[in-house]
Parts: structure tokens; C-alpha cells; sequence
């Protein structure tokens, strides 16, 4: 999982291959290989993917070190639970304005499904067409929303600093997301788990509110790239239509 995680980086522009090289007494140990056009391309190349696999790791709360060690790690943890305290988490919500109509019982409880994650300048943290896996709000650094216009070309949709969020899809059931996340540079966001994300959106109506009008500079780019009457149809593909999260409470 680790290793699929440093896909996207420079080494995709040639041929790569990763392969299982030996189980050692203390580690796994992994062979990367691949072609490049020259030195510097080389050398580029290996920084990056060192740079994603040091991000990656430390996302799934493992270490790398050239020495034995005596970590154990248990297989079946579904997220790592890494050294930020959910009191951490909870003192950001509590400074965000959208989070303003919720309770500090809620509060707490939403940070308690919540861990901060790490990228690497550069590196996607979601790309258009997948499911996305929470609600991410950015704690430090700048991220870049992308979409693709009509010829397939990649556009800037907008450029998002500390306490803006990203992930938005995840209120849309069932939907992947339209929109690609990069990392501008070191990224540190808070994620919280998806199916709390949306179950925070049913039960305060006005939270729900907060979060539909943030989006509408995003739906305005949208309209931008891809015209207005394609934005009406990603009402029914994923990016949300100005009614889209509140339409979330029709039958309830």
C-alpha cells in the first residue's frame, strides 16, 4: 500500500518496476527500478520518489530506518492512530467558522474519528474519479483543485491555504469525486473518517448550510471550465449543484 502511494511522481514519465527483493530478519526488503533520460533526470527522479515514500510510510504510521528495530506492527489496525491527541483535533475545529453551529460535544466526538495526515509538495492526495476517503481540512500548507475541461486538458479550479477543505464528494453518496487534490507544498491536513463526515451533515442542517455556500467560488470556476450547462450535469455526477448538500435532507 505503502509503495502504491508513490505513484504519480516523476518516475511515471519512464519505466519503473518494483519488485520484492528479501525478507530480512528486521524488514521487507523492495527493488525499484527505473529508466531514465539522463543524470539529472535520474537523480530528480530518486529524490522524489524517496521524498513520496517518507510521506507515505509516515502516513500509515510506519518508520523507516536503516537499523533494526523492535516495532510492532498489528496488521489489522484499519487506520494508524498517530502521536496527535483528539484535544489537538478539537481545538482546530473549534477555530474554524463553518464548524461554529456545532456543539463541543460534537465537536469532540468528531475528532475522535479524526487523524492528521502529512503529503509531500507534490503529491495527490485525491485524483478525479476515485472515492474519496473522509472530509480533509487543511492544518498547514497550500493544496491545488484541478479538473479537466471538455478536451481532457487540466485546469486550476482554485489554490486552498489553512482551514479550507477539500473532500467535499463524501456528501454525495455514492459519488467519486470530480475534482484532483495536489499538495503545493508540505501539506498537513486534519481527515475526518468519511461516514462521520456524512452523518455530521444529516444532523445539523446548519453546518450542512455553511458548507454548500463555502462552495460557491468552486462551482463558479467550474462554470468557468467546463460551461455552465456541464456543471448542471455533475449535479448527478459527483460535484455538488448549488441545492446539492442540502437536497441531502429531502425525506428525512
Amino acid at each position: 500500500q505503502v509503495l502504491w502511494e508513490t505513484q504519480g511522481t516523476d518516475l511515471e514519465k519512464g519505466f519503473k518496476i518494483i519488485s520484492t527483493g528479501s525478507f530480512d530478519d528486521f524488514s521487507i526488503s523492495y527493488k525499484v527500478m527505473f529508466m531514465a533520460k539522463d543524470f539529472m533526470s535520474t537523480y530528480q527522479a530518486s529524490n522524489d520518489f524517496k521524498t513520496r515514500l517518507y510521506y507515505a510510510a509516515q502516513r500509515r504510521g510506519l518508520s523507516l530506518s536503516p537499523y533494526p528495530t523492535n516495532h510492532i506492527y498489528h496488521a489489522h489496525l484499519s487506520e494508524p492512530k498517530l502521536e496527535h491527541s483528539h484535544e489537538e483535533i478539537a481545538q482546530s475545529f473549534q477555530s474554524l467558522p463553518y464548524f461554529t453551529s456545532l456543539s463541543l460535544e460534537v465537536i469532540d466526538r468528531l475528532a475522535l474519528d479524526s487523524i492528521m495526515e502529512y503529503y509531500g509538495k507534490g503529491e495527490q492526495i485525491i485524483q478525479e474519479g476515485e472515492f474519496v476517503r473522509g472530509l480533509y481540512i487543511i492544518q498547514h500548507g497550500h493544496a491545488q483543485l484541478t479538473i479537466k475541461d471538455l478536451n481532457g486538458n487540466e485546469q486550476e479550479v482554485a489554490q486552498i491555504a489553512n482551514g479550507d477543505f477539500f473532500g467535499e464528494s463524501v456528501f454525495m453518496s455514492d459519488k467519486p469525486s470530480t475534482l484532483s487534490i495536489s499538495a503545493l507544498d508540505d501539506l498537513k491536513v486534519i481527515r475526518i473518517e468519511a461516514d462521520t463526515a456524512a452523518n455530521l451533515l444529516v444532523d445539523n442542517r446548519r453546518f450542512a448550510k455553511q458548507i454548500d455556500e463555502s462552495l460557491d467560488e468552486r462551482r463558479a470556476a467550474i462554470q468557468r471550465i467546463r460551461g455552465i450547462e456541464e456543471v448542471n450535469n455533475l449535479t448527478d455526477n459527483s460535484y455538488p449543484s448549488s441545492h446539492s448538500i442540502l437536497g441531502q435532507f429531502k425525506g428525512k
